[in-house]
């Protein structure tokens, strides 16, 4: 009996309430959500990236240039030109938003304005951003560099205060070795007096290195490790351009089993401060020998190699070491 009384009740509360509401919306003179009458002008959130690769002898990847359209949310009465401009003071903002490091460069635009026609939603043409490549210079520190663009100011109709802004990212790696060179582009000669020579190994079962310097290619040493890590002291500073690994004179199938999947190189003026050249799988141009070569020649003194073999059936053998220099 409680419940039909309860649900009796509620009903009837119900029907009140909504009678209010129906009298409410009949004494109002509008019920219209009205939008923004003004015809918005934006430009579409984008990030554009781009790889480049800084070496001793200059700049390699991509052409650092991109365009962008700006739009309307209205067709245009009359023309609108949009002005834009390269604001650097955005990239500290972006970074504590994001938590990310990016730096700064001096990009330019080469084309600093976007105008869209009478009756049209979208620009003709682009804004367009570069790096010049004589500003290249300033992004020689490996790292991600942020390029901001923002709108800056219109001829006609209103500018969007939220989608106003797109951002360029180019990603610096820095290289030491040109991985897809030969040894006819190697610089520089094989260098003499290699009698002198001395190195160490992290394989202490190897105390003795002076038969991969005595220009016999039968001749090496045996590692127990499968990724030894070589330190040569060719005990003045050199300028070197490149690696030549030399195997067996074994002219059958068994030489092609001492060839290195990955070498790591390290250079050293002092033995303390290193430079790391890279990490690369050595160009193989006979079953014989294989090179390292670099981009520009880099002085030092110490070389430091960390080896990894194809296959291992042979023993982890270490026959020749040449080191190419510019004079």
């Amino acid at each position: 009996m409680k419940s039909n009384i309860f649900f009796r009740n509620f009903s009837l509360c119900l029907i009140l309430l909504g009678g209010l509401f129906f009298q409410a919306c009949e004494e109002d003179e509008s019920f219209d959500v009205v939008g923004n009458p003004d015809n918005i002008v934006y430009i579409l959130p984008a990030i554009k990236s781009f790889d480049m690769v800084s070496t001793p002898v200059g700049f390699f990847g991509n052409k650092i240039s991109a365009g962008f359209k700006v739009k309307a949310t209205q067709p245009m009465v009359g023309s609108a030109t949009v002005t834009a401009t390269i604001d650097n003071s955005l990239v500290d903002n972006y970074n504590k938003k994001n938590e990310t490091e990016y730096m700064t460069c001096n990009a330019s635009l080469q084309k600093a304005t976007a105008t869209i026609n009478e009756g049209e939603y979208a620009s003709f043409d682009s804004i367009v951003v570069i790096l010049p490549e004589n500003n290249y210079t300033e992004i020689t520190k490996k790292g991600s560099y942020l390029i901001p663009v923002k709108l800056s100011s219109i001829t006609n109709e209103v500018l969007s205060t939220e989608y106003n802004v797109v951002y360029l990212v180019i990603n610096v790696e820095e290289k030491q070795i040109n991985e897809g060179a030969g040894s006819s582009e190697i610089q520089g000669n094989i260098i003499t007096g290699k009698s002198e020579w001395t190195a160490t190994s992290t394989d202490s079962s190897v105390d003795d290195f002076s038969s991969i310097f005595d220009k016999n290619n039968s001749t090496g040493v045996t590692f127990n490790e499968p990724n030894p890590v070589v330190t040569i002291d060719m005990q003045k500073i050199n300028n070197v351009s490149a690696l030549q690994l030399i195997n067996s004179d074994g002219s059958g199938w068994d030489a092609n089993y001492l060839n290195y999947s990955n070498i790591q190189v390290q250079l050293s003026t002092d033995g303390e401060t290193w430079v790391n050249a890279g990490s690369v799988a050595p160009t193989i141009e006979d079953s014989i020998n294989q090179y390292i070569i670099m981009y520009g020649e880099v002085p030092c003194r110490y070389v430091r190699i960390t080896l990894t073999w194809q296959y291992s059936w042979f023993g982890y053998l270490f026959n020749e070491i040449n080191i190419y220099a510019t004079e």
